[in-house]
């Protein structure tokens, strides 16, 4: 039985830290949004939160009708006790949002509204039509009127959105609710991570163990690198540095590296480590997890835990150049009679098996699940040089979709391919004048991968 969220109370403040990909529910009423740290450019602090026409569940809000324009994502605080305080407390409400961020931006009939709870039912505080890309701007709402001040005040943000060909994303961030504030009482009193670390592999971003292991040097990039942001008007005294272990088996890669300097006030600052030696064993076939931990803190009371930030370097059975996470997706324009082909590159370090392609589709309005199309594994195809060399195929398969964010669904090889060491290739083919053109692929765009693609 769902129960309902302890009372929030005075100050607030979220900034959206979190691992999970859905709200805290000690602060949060409902999981419509998603929480992040791939959808924000230039954010304030590590993690943000999403609104788009997509549900909890990673489905458009209407599955048939792409023009229609419906309320979307909804992020409600739990409830606050309010009935203690009066006008002259001068309570703000303050956050930073942001249209478009790594995503499609909201048409200018959308919007994102903010809406507060009186004693006598939801009314309208603030709201802002759609736009392209904007840096994340910071609002500040006075809570002064008689009807907020009773026990069961909450505030909500929800994103108006149409369909069409985007899902109309905004990003915020960085919330406050306090009383004693002013309209004057912007600024964030902060030091933070900010955008994800660094790979410690050069091209791909995941890959076997033993696949990496067969040519280590190859594979490592020479440094790796996180961010800080400092987000107050003065200059701060910063004290950095990272750990690393293996996470399964919790074996120490790396300590130490602590450094000492300062950022200038309102700017950020890129801490570059050379990499660690890596010296770990494991079996052929298992799952390996380096998990590399950053930080930077001034030492002050301020919020501490956007003073860390974490980076997984998996090591399992595939082998990819995304990380994850799909902020947009993309089509072939496809000519009516001729097939649309994609070749994604792949090359390995010693043989192996291939056993099945796993594929990301976006969403489409209306779904594209009759929409068809042939895997093919190439040895060689005719670019650069080379020529078609193709070693296997299977037709008629059909986009399938999960109830998850960013969860790849595996097509699996009816026939397991043996490769020898070098390149291959994976192709997606969809035929001619069979309608399956428009397929949406889900697309990284916080990576470039486009020199493995053709």
């Amino acid at each position: 039985t769902a129960q309902n969220p302890p009372a929030n109370t005075l100050p607030f403040f979220e900034d959206f830290t979190d691992y999970s990909i859905f709200p805290d529910p000690i602060k949060w009423v409902g999981r419509s949004v998603y929480i992040n740290n791939t959808m924000g450019v230039n954010v304030i602090s590590r993690g943000v939160a999403t609104f788009d026409a997509l549900n909890e569940r990673s489905g458009p809000y209407d599955s048939s009708d792409a023009n229609v324009l419906l309320y979307a994502d909804s992020l409600t605080s739990a409830p606050f006790d309010l009935s203690t305080y009066q006008p002259g407390d001068s309570l703000y409400l303050s956050f930073f949002y942001q249209p478009q961020g790594n995503g499609f931006s909201p048409e200018p009939q959308d919007s994102l509204i903010l809406y507060l709870k009186g004693n006598n039912g939801w009314q309208s505080a603030w709201s802002k039509e759609g736009s392209i890309l904007q840096p994340f701007t910071q609002v500040m709402i006075p809570v002064s009127n008689t009807r907020y001040f009773h026990n069961d005040f909450q505030f909500r943000f929800v994103n108006k959105a149409s369909i069409n060909v985007n899902d109309d994303v905004w990003n915020i961030d960085y919330i406050r609710f306090a009383a004693n504030r002013s309209v004057n009482d912007t600024i964030v009193d902060d030091l933070a991570t900010t955008a994800p670390p660094t790979s410690i592999l050069n091209d791909y971003t995941a890959m076997p163990y033993r696949q990496f292991s067969a040519n280590m040097s190859g594979e490592l990039l020479s440094q790796h690198s996180f961010n800080v942001q400092n987000n107050t008007n003065a200059n701060q005294s910063v004290t950095s540095g990272y750990s690393a272990r293996e996470a399964i088996t919790n074996t120490t890669l790396f300590s130490g590296g602590i450094n000492f300097g300062n950022i200038p006030s309102y700017s950020s600052q890129v801490y570059q480590y050379p990499l660690y030696n890596i010296s770990f064993s494991s079996g052929t076939y298992d799952k390996v997890v380096f998990e590399n931990k950053y930080f930077a803190s001034r030492g002050s009371a301020e919020p501490k835990a956007n003073d860390t930030t974490i980076h997984n370097q998996v090591f399992d059975n595939y082998l990819a150049y995304d990380d994850g996470t799909a902020e947009k997706s993309y089509f072939l324009k496809q000519y009516v009679t001729l097939p649309a082909k994609l070749a994604i590159e792949y090359r390995l370090n010693q043989p192996d098996s291939l056993r099945g392609v796993a594929i990301y589709f976006g969403r489409q309005v209306p779904l594209a699940t009759w929409k068809f199309f042939t895997i093919q594994i190439y040895k060689d195809i005719a670019v650069n040089g080379g020529s078609d060399d193709l070693l296997y195929e299977e037709q008629l398969l059909f986009p399938s979709y999960t109830d998850t964010i960013n969860k790849f669904w595996i097509y699996k090889l009816n026939e397991p391919q043996a490769l020898p060491a070098g390149a291959f290739f994976v192709s997606m083919m969809q035929p001619a004048a069979s309608g399956s053109d428009s397929l949406y692929y889900g697309l990284d765009v916080n990576r470039v991968g486009s020199n493995h693609a053709y």
